[in-house]
């Protein structure tokens, strides 16, 4: 026999195994996929709800931002008193500028009371009441 020749296959050797085919492969990697795919659920359902809090976070901002508006209005006073030249003599509030006040500035507290505890704690549940997005029946059944 020269070099490049090449020997003669033996009959009698047992024959080499196949090689998998790619739909063999796929099989077999389905077949044990249930990790992968748990994974997989948990990501997205993850990134869904993580959706849903960054919304009630940008739905918060702009209502903060008008809460404050509306604070900046009623946080003066409302009553002025001149002497007898035309002079400003003195300013107050009125007991309904007062009120009106009170309630802008716990408006306010209010939500961004919410959102230090969504941003810093993870509880999003006064943030979601604060801007009236309430609790959805799924994600409170999903609570249990």
């Amino acid at each position: 026999m020269s070099e490049n020749t090449v020997a003669p296959i033996n009959p009698t050797d047992p024959p080499s195994p196949p090689v998998p085919t790619i739909k063999e492969l796929v099989a077999e990697n389905l077949a044990n996929s249930g990790p992968q795919v748990k994974d997989v659920i948990v990501e997205e359902l993850t990134a869904q709800e993580i959706e849903k809090r960054a919304e009630l976070v940008r739905k918060a901002l702009p209502l903060i931002e008008q809460a404050q508006g509306e604070l900046n209005k009623v946080n003066r006073p409302d009553v002025v008193v001149y002497d007898a030249e035309g002079k400003e003599k003195d300013k107050s509030f009125s007991k309904n500028q007062i009120d009106t006040r009170k309630k802008a500035q716990e408006k306010v507290e209010k939500l961004n009371s919410a959102l230090t505890e969504a941003l810093t704690n993870s509880n999003f549940e006064p943030l979601k009441k604060a801007v009236g997005g309430g609790g959805d029946k799924q994600e409170a059944s999903s609570k249990e």
